[in-house]
């Protein structure tokens, strides 16, 4: 692919290369990866699950329009499936807490891997250090969350993007990033709607972080204390609808580096 993958682009000291990842040009990545992701799920005859949704697994082409690439750890799921078990194999920082806790995958696994890839868009940083220690390691997530409670915006925005006057929708992706990541599986948004939500049909604008803070500190830490009603709440409030969204291939382009199978 004529501009590699998306983490060399995102994490390289570059600076013309970073210059050219633009707010515009982030949030078109970050829809074109949540429209191929959402094909996978709800475009094929069987839904696709990717498993391994990472800047390293995003190619750029020459316009750095999103491609998503190797299904190496991919697994299909029968219309008559919810979910299957798994042997966990996928990337830390990356990996949905129900896999990692229970072995189960389904959609809901790869809206997290993608929460948690569209916040390193925003920030253009990784959300694991690999030169700290792993019981060292701050879950990104809840300090993202802390920062953006403290409307301390520019701390979770790439240093690059400070001077730019179209970041006025950043609330509205961090938001985005924070419902795909929620630790309850079944809160999180499908990638359709997470589709619709990049796009502007459905708005956050009314979502406050302060009404987001009632449900999402207490799934990080302690999913079984947590209140469905709170969540449900601002969920309401953000004007999720759920529904099912045809999505056509039309522009919509995948690169595999391995062969796709049910394993």
């Amino acid at each position: 692919m004529d501009n590699g993958s998306l983490d060399q682009w995102l994490f390289s000291e570059d600076a013309h290369r970073k210059a050219q990842l633009t707010w515009r040009v982030r949030c078109k990545i970050a829809l074109g990866i949540a429209q191929g992701i959402a094909y996978l799920h709800n475009g094929t005859r069987e839904r696709i699950i990717h498993l391994d949704i990472k800047p390293q697994n995003i190619l750029l082409d020459s316009n750095l329009e999103a491609k998503v690439a190797d299904f190496g750890l991919s697994r299909l799921l029968k219309n008559c499936e919810t979910h299957v078990m798994t042997a966990m194999r996928g990337t830390p920082g990356y990996m949905a807490p129900d896999w990692l806790t229970k072995g189960v995958i389904d959609e809901k696994c790869d809206v997290f891997s993608f929460g948690m890839l569209l916040m390193e868009i925003i920030s253009g940083r990784r959300n694991l250090d690999n030169n700290i220690e792993p019981q060292e390691q701050t879950y990104y997530p809840e300090w993202a969350f802390w920062q953006a409670q403290a409307d301390n915006i520019a701390v979770l925005t790439d240093a690059t993007l400070e001077s730019e006057e179209d970041v006025r929708d950043l609330r509205q992706m961090i938001r985005i990033a924070f419902l795909c990541v929620l630790e309850d599986s079944t809160i999180r948004p499908s990638m359709p709607t997470v589709v619709d939500m990049l796009k502007g049909l459905v708005t956050a604008q009314h979502l406050e972080l302060s009404r987001l803070h009632q449900g999402l500190l207490f799934v990080l830490r302690n999913p079984s204390s947590f209140t469905r009603t709170q969540i449900g709440e601002a969920l309401q409030d953000l004007g999720r609808v759920d529904k099912n969204v045809e999505h056509s291939s039309s522009g919509v382009s995948f690169i595999s580096s391995s062969t796709l199978s049910g394993r």
